[in-house]
């Protein structure tokens, strides 16, 4: 008799640990991926997002080492910033050939992981530079031309941990490469429907990829055959998404915010903006998200369920990016007009007071870029709306807190789309296919 109970005990306990792993394993697959085999890889991926602890994207999307606040365009300095140095400290031809204005859109961003910046050209080729001496690392070509100018565009430029995340970003190539960081040799390649704009959220585990199709693709960086999960935003994402706390955040050009849970994949929640497209990517700062949409309309969403709790119109449109001092609370904004008048201006925001601080208009200039570091902002300002071969492009720098004016730079040629932070100075683009450094004045 005690035997029996015995054996029966036993079976029972088999049974009740075998119904748990299954539970415990049905649990580790992210919605939309199915049932079918994973893999250790692939499970721990879908279910663990880890934190994001690298710079992201050309418009230096800053995290310190162990914080959760959001990537954003600014650089904290231990010194205050006054200017820039009018010279470049190095300046290096990475192409043999000048990128063509009808590109300029469509090329890499720069993003810079305190050593090494990374950039791409119009034709294909990956490059590595040594921000110390500007020495070109390595350089890879990921893809040929082949008698379509658009064919060798490359720009959705990402860190995640040891490999590079780099897109083809028209709708004539679908690919999205990984290289690996040290030594530019190719890792693997997804093929989407369509191409890639906004940047992708990279960590070393997973791959959040924005199409240009509206479809969010969770990736796993060890298995890129197929994603873990497509997920909808319903219109192309020309921003790139953002991550803080668990939660990932994306905008698309339906005038939308949507948030998904960064271990699930699950959509939380969905905020609409001022019916207008969202082209610069969100903020999160504390426990709010910061977008200013193309209505010229900056809002503050809560994170934890979208309900709006402020929100101004700025101007017409908000263009370039968004720089936010996450110490200081001010968000700066370029407004860009649609017609002539009225004039393109800076927008200075204190998001504690929930205030306009400061305006600073920008005669015959149209702002292109803004980034930040050591509390002042950079604009990379045009003095026509277009780019053209004889445009004059300069750095102007203002005052984060009150935005005087305290610098500008004439770049020796028209820009090539992008400028980073990056350590002691700015890294900027230029039209002729280089890549320079301009020393911070302190």
């Amino acid at each position: 008799m005690s035997s029996s109970l015995t054996f029966r005990a036993t079976a029972w306990l088999i049974s009740l640990l075998g119904v748990l792993l299954i539970l415990s394993q049905a649990a580790r697959i992210i919605p939309g991926q199915g049932a079918g085999p994973t893999g250790p890889e692939r499970s721990r991926a879908a279910s663990e997002l880890p934190p994001i602890t690298a710079p992201l994207k050309g418009e230096f999307f800053w995290l310190g080492e162990g914080r959760e606040f959001s990537r954003t365009s600014y650089q904290p300095l231990k010194r205050r910033v006054r200017g820039l140095a009018t010279f470049p400290r190095w300046r290096t031809r990475l192409s043999d050939k000048p990128i063509p204005l009808e590109l300029v859109n469509f090329i890499s961003p720069i993003v810079y992981d305190g050593k090494r910046a990374y950039l791409a050209d119009p034709f294909g080729k990956l490059y590595a530079v040594e921000v110390a001496s500007g020495e070109v690392g390595w350089e890879t070509q990921l893809m040929v031309e082949a008698g379509n100018p658009y064919q060798g565009t490359l720009g959705a430029l990402a860190i995640g941990g040891d490999y590079l995340t780099v897109g083809a970003n028209t709708t004539y190539n679908r690919f999205l490469f990984l290289v690996d960081r040290q030594s530019g040799r190719q890792l693997g390649r997804f093929t989407a429907p369509t191409g890639f704009y906004g940047s992708p959220l990279a960590s070393p585990d997973v791959i959040w990829a924005p199409g240009l199709n509206g479809a969010l693709y969770l990736l796993d960086p060890n298995e890129l055959t197929s994603p873990l999960t497509t997920l909808i935003l319903g219109s192309k994402p020309y921003s790139a998404p953002t991550y803080a706390r668990g939660i990932v955040v994306a905008g698309s050009d339906n005038g939308r915010l949507t948030t998904f849970d960064g271990r699930s994949g699950k959509t939380l929640w969905v905020a609409g903006l001022s019916g207008r497209g969202l082209a610069v990517t969100p903020v999160i700062y504390r426990q709010m998200v910061v977008a200013c949409d193309a209505g010229g309309r900056l809002s503050l969403h809560r994170l934890r369920d979208g309900a709006l709790e402020w929100s101004t119109k700025l101007g017409e449109s908000c263009n370039g990016s968004l720089v936010v001092d996450p110490e200081a609370g001010i968000a700066v904004a370029a407004i860009f007009p649609y017609g002539e008048n009225p004039p393109p201006k800076l927008v200075g925001v204190s998001l504690a007071e929930r205030k306009v601080i400061w305006e600073r208009e920008l005669k015959g200039l149209s702002p292109f870029q803004l980034v930040g570091a050591g509390g002042a902002v950079f604009a990379l300002v045009r003095n026509t709306l277009r780019l053209e071969a004889d445009t004059e492009s300069r750095l102007v720098v203002v005052d984060l807190m009150s935005g005087a004016k305290l610098h500008e730079v004439v770049l020796p040629v028209p820009d090539g789309g992008f400028m980073t932070p990056a350590g002691e100075g700015l890294l900027v683009r230029l039209l002729d296919g280089s890549l320079a450094l301009y020393p911070y004045r302190f």
